[in-house]
């Protein structure tokens, strides 16, 4: 029953399919299921099996189409059960949402943390697979109240640049904070359930699920309608799409240089190199033989400092400026050399050398 109904929508120009945990089971309450490790209910062999059994019949959609289908998963597991999602010796599987920067990673993390946090999934993930990069979701406060909106650019960053997928949640690329909604207009069910009036916003979900805002005008230009499905948020008419498009520099318009870094050939195959140089100074450099090595660069520091990347062999002397974030003095297009890059505060970069790479790193 469930091939036939995968294979419905697959014909009715569905993209891709997600596969949404489900936090409970029939009777628990959500005072105690956290404290249970229910081996009975979760993560089962029999949910590893529909999985694999969607993927036979998109791959035989695929075959037949030509026309390639995603499947994602959700799944809030320890780490050895989450990387089964993506398969085993005998079945192929799906991409496993990576929520680690949302659950190991917040405003007062530092350059070794991130590192960490992205060798851990790389190191885990199967051989072959394709790796994805979450900053947020309508379940989590939106990137730019969780980690800063001086870490927008950074975060970004870190999704665009690594190897895989990148999953952005609306209004990231513009930097939008989370809303204000009121109990009168909650429709979180998970706060509403709280009946309390006062207190239902530690549990509601609705701040990060505001309208998006496209430009200033009434309901920031997402609806004509009266009033909207939950309230836009107060500074709609400060940080929308109109307003970055016509800053100088912006997140809107450092996100824009960004997708044309995701399509370099370095970015899109290349191998990777992760490195914390001090304790709020990374670099992810990505190396493909026969083509310009690019290198993302970021500094949590709130100070200005100058970053040498001499300690990256294989990156050529001489540099050029492929994206700049909004808290740069550099430009992109400016060209520099790697013994001395200036970094300004919450500089997020992205460089790639003049001379084509000649192997990867070991």
């Amino acid at each position: 029953m469930l091939s036939i109904i995968y294979m419905k929508w697959t014909r009715r120009t569905m993209m891709g399919i997600t596969l949404m945990s489900h936090f409970q089971a029939p009777g628990a309450t959500p005072e105690d299921y956290n404290y249970l490790n229910h081996i009975y209910t979760k993560d089962q062999n029999e949910t590893y099996n529909i999985v694999y059994d969607l993927k036979v019949v998109l791959d035989q959609y695929t075959e037949k189409q030509n026309d390639s289908k995603i499947i994602l998963t959700e799944a809030y597991a320890d780490l050895p059960k989450i990387m089964r999602y993506y398969g085993d010796k005998n079945h192929n599987g799906s991409i496993p949402f990576n929520f680690f920067y949302l659950t190991e990673l917040n405003n007062k993390s530092n350059a070794r943390d991130m590192k960490m946090t992205i060798d851990k999934w790389m190191t885990h993930m199967p051989t072959g697979k394709v790796a994805n990069w979450v900053n947020g979701n309508h379940d989590q406060s939106r990137l730019a109240s969780k980690f800063g909106i001086d870490r927008v650019d950074v975060m970004n960053m870190l999704a665009l640049v690594l190897p895989g997928i990148t999953i952005t949640y609306q209004g990231e690329e513009i930097g939008m904070t989370d809303g204000h909604v009121s109990w009168k207009d909650t429709k979180d069910t998970q706060a509403c359930n709280t009946e309390d009036p006062i207190n239902y916003w530690k549990s509601s979900r609705d701040p990060a699920r505001t309208p998006f805002h496209w430009d200033a005008s009434a309901n920031a230009g997402f609806s004509t309608a009266s009033t909207t499905w939950l309230p836009v948020a107060d500074n709609y008419q400060t940080v929308n799409v109109a307003v970055e498009k016509a800053a100088a520099k912006s997140h809107y318009k450092f996100y824009k240089e960004l997708v044309a870094v995701k399509r370099l050939p370095a970015v899109r195959s290349g191998d990777l190199e992760v490195r914390a140089i001090c304790e709020n100074v990374l670099t992810v450099a990505r190396f493909l033989p026969g083509h310009p090595v690019v290198v993302g660069v970021i500094n949590l520091y709130d100070a200005e400092i100058p970053v040498d990347l001499s300690a990256l062999h294989l990156l050529p002397r001489d540099l050029q400026v492929e994206a700049s974030g909004t808290y740069c003095k550099l430009e992109k297009g400016d060209k520099i050399q790697k013994g001395r890059v200036t970094m300004s505060p919450h500089c997020a970069l992205v460089l790639s050398s003049s001379q084509n790479c000649c192997s990867a790193p070991k």
